[in-house]
């Protein structure tokens, strides 16, 4: 994930996200990956749905970092859907 991960920072940056919330989205989609242990690329809807379900039921996250690891998913899914094809 080196490279998707150089260039969604780089994303994040140039939208001017603060310095906080690239590491944790960052750290999101590091979660969501290890969580399957395949990248990102090979993943989709129904992967999202599993692991936010995951998150809820099983881990027990807060709602506020479950909105985070949302927020992370659709930024990658949404901003650097290009890269993963």
């Amino acid at each position: 994930m080196g490279k998707l991960q150089e260039q969604m920072k780089a994303d994040l940056s140039l939208k001017r996200y603060s310095p906080h919330t690239i590491r944790a989205y960052l750290h999101c989609i590091r979660n969501f990956a290890k969580y399957f242990m395949r990248p990102p690329a090979e993943m989709g809807e129904t992967e999202v749905r599993q692991f936010m379900l995951h998150l809820a039921q099983d881990r027990k996250v807060s709602a506020f970092v479950q909105t985070m690891h949302v927020n992370a998913l659709k930024f990658l899914y949404r901003e650097r859907g290009d890269a993963l094809k």
